[in-house]
């Protein structure tokens, strides 16, 4: 019981971590001109740390969306733009053309049926009519079969791509989400260090005659 309640406010603590993480740098800033007596050189080095410190949580955020929506690294943009350099002679450059033909399917359906001679009597003919009838009923069934086969092909080929479609989409959202909100706090935590860093680094002849 003890232990699961101490894993319980260990996990409500990590959640505010940020927080912590910002409040234990700018105490340990304040302690280190507190224990160096602020001379006014440390209060404007201290704040131009604290500036670098807000620029570096930019920089994070960008490399965080940069690999979320996997685009190349700036130094790799860099030297694909370096090594594009025009050149001052075009090399030459052969062409040449491939033609391919194009590949021919053919498909075809034999359909048999009887007939009655010239000289066939009417039993001869209404059997031979039956016997078209069963094979009319043969083919349609044959044929209901194929359009069914067919509907579920397709059903199935529209499910799983709806299926695709809606992961794709999620996936984006999420992406999007990510982008906008998760590095909200990051940005918050950069922003406290770079307003303190601003104002150490402004008003350090001030903040030394303070202390």
């Amino acid at each position: 019981m003890v232990l699961d309640w101490i894993r319980r406010i260990a996990s409500w603590i990590l959640d505010a971590r940020l927080l912590w993480l910002t409040m234990i740098v700018l105490l340990v800033c304040l302690s280190t001109l507190l224990l160096f007596r602020a001379a006014e050189p440390l209060i404007r080095f201290t704040g131009l740390f604290l500036q670098l410190l807000g620029i570096s949580t930019v920089l994070y955020g960008i490399s965080e969306t940069r690999k979320l929506f996997n685009c190349p690294s700036l130094l790799s943009v860099a030297s694909r733009w370096l090594t594009s350099f025009p050149k001052f002679r075009l090399p030459k450059r052969t062409v040449r053309l491939v033609g391919q033909a194009g590949e021919m399917s053919f498909a075809g359906r034999v359909i048999a049926r009887h007939q009655a001679g010239p000289n066939a009597t009417i039993e001869d003919r209404v059997r031979v009519l039956e016997s078209n009838l069963q094979l009319i009923d043969h083919r349609m069934d044959e044929l209901q079969q194929q359009i069914d086969q067919a509907n579920r092909q397709t059903n199935q080929a529209l499910a799983a791509e709806r299926q695709t479609r809606e992961h794709d989409i999620d996936h984006l959202r999420k992406k999007l989400e990510i982008t906008e909100t998760g590095g909200l706090y990051v940005s918050l935590m950069g922003l406290v260090w770079l307003i303190v860093g601003l104002m150490m680094s402004t008003a350090s002849l001030e903040l030394s005659n303070l202390f």
